[in-house]
């Protein structure tokens, strides 16, 4: 497994997994429409990874509270799992695919020599509904089934369902996802065709913006900007 041993969210975090495919987004790779067709997610993740990949940035989305409060709320998570099961849980930051070089997941963390960890932080009614429901949502299905693939582990998967709001006994509940070659395959081949997507946008892309004369790309820096814009900018300053 060859994997980088950092604190999620962190810049380090962000510059591994800046224009990759990411395991929190296969569910958008693998979207398609009930006739065949692509869904708009998969499309705007499509224009993510490409925008990533020319600026070396990030995208930024919006974060809405209820999904901080789920990021903030992991750790208490893992530790509860910790407390119950007995095992360790050992953080990881972000996993290369062993094969697809812009493709790798980072699991909430893993357990033992075979499985991963993925916790999902759920509002108090969605968690008992999620409960009740016993099944794992196919998104994160695939999620999981990615993870065993990027870090090479025979599962099975955790998939943790966690909520703070609920009496002890409700908090956690826990479904073991074991690995499935088949749907492994499957996600393989629909991110190599999704990065492949990727390419021919870029080259649509370059099509549509012919490079700059010499004379024009002279003085232009890395973000695309002369020396007289960023005086602009820099005038513009309060």
């Amino acid at each position: 497994m060859k994997a980088l041993y950092c604190e999620q969210r962190t810049q380090e975090w962000y510059e591994a997994r800046c224009g990759r495919v990411t395991g929190s987004n296969i569910g958008a790779v693998m979207s398609m429409l009930k006739k065949g067709g692509k869904t708009r997610e998969r499309w705007a993740y499509k224009v993510d990874v490409l925008t990533e990949q020319l600026t070396g940035e990030p995208v930024k989305h919006y974060v809405s509270p209820y999904m901080q409060k789920g990021i903030d709320d992991e750790p208490l998570a893992i530790r509860e799992y910790e407390r119950r099961s007995g095992e360790m849980v050992i953080p990881v930051g972000f996993v290369f695919h062993p094969t697809i070089e812009m493709a790798g997941c980072s699991p909430d963390g893993l357990i033992g020599d075979d499985r991963i960890l993925e916790a999902k932080n759920l509002e108090a009614s969605n968690h008992i509904a999620a409960i009740l429901d016993g099944q794992v949502p196919s998104k994160y299905y695939d999620q999981i089934q990615f993870g065993l693939r990027c870090t090479e582990r025979k599962g099975p998967g955790i998939y943790l369902l966690n909520c703070e709001e609920q009496p002890m006994r409700y908090r956690q509940f826990v479904i073991e996802v074991p690995r499935d070659e088949a749907r492994i395959a499957e996600i393989d081949d629909g991110v190599r065709m999704f990065l492949g997507e990727v390419d021919r946008l870029r080259e649509s892309l370059d099509q549509r913006c012919p490079l700059l004369p010499e004379e024009l790309a002279e003085g232009v820096g890395e973000l695309g900007l002369t020396e007289d814009d960023l005086a602009i900018l820099d005038r513009a300053r309060p």
